[in-house]
């Protein structure tokens, strides 16, 4: 009788050490997941990375333009940056603001142009609003400017082409190519 409990002893003590390292294998493994990985390292051409920029020009002491973005990421040689998501305001005390929102942008820092892509909405205070899939934005002339398909919509017409230029301080445009146009009377479409 005393030797089946010394078997059933030494069973039990056995199945307990293999249980213990089992545990102890897998706690052990399970740790090293649990540490936080390193972030992505940036991209060679990246110098700095921002979140949540604000970028404003002014000309003669007066704001003309300001541009928020979710983050960018510049090259300092280049002077060059990438952002995504943006909304620029361009300021108009006779006209009113303009709004113009993108998924991403480009903006080249010797000459501040930028270049909108993706989703691009222009609106106006009481110009109606444009649609294009991408924009550039040439701050020494005050032009917009595009040569990818453009929709004008507003309460009276919608206008259809190919290229635009657009001048911010007159609020004058110019469709390119292929123009189509839809005009609203009071009574509906013509």
């Amino acid at each position: 009788m005393k030797r089946q409990l010394t078997l059933r002893n030494l069973l039990f003590v056995c199945i307990f050490l293999v249980a213990l390292a089992l545990t102890a294998m897998i706690f052990h493994n399970f740790r090293e997941t649990l540490q936080p990985p390193l972030p992505d390292p940036r991209p060679k051409d990246i110098d700095l990375s921002l979140k949540e920029v604000v970028l404003t020009s002014t000309q003669e002491e007066t704001s003309s333009w300001q541009l928020n973005a979710e983050s960018a990421d510049f090259n300092l040689q280049s002077k060059s940056g990438k952002l995504k998501n943006i909304r620029m305001i361009f300021f108009n005390a006779e006209k009113g603001n303009m709004e113009l929102t993108a998924d991403a942008g480009e903006v080249e820092g010797e000459t501040s142009n930028l270049r909108a892509m993706g989703n691009v909405v222009l609106h106006g205070a009481e110009d109606g609003t444009l649609y294009a899939d991408d924009l550039e934005y040439v701050q020494k002339e005050s032009l917009i400017r595009t040569d990818s398909r453009v929709r004008i919509v507003s309460e009276r017409m919608e206008l259809r082409g190919q290229g635009l230029r657009y001048q911010t301080h007159s609020r004058f445009f110019q469709i390119l190519n292929n123009v189509e146009a839809q005009i609203y009377g009071n009574t509906g479409k013509k």
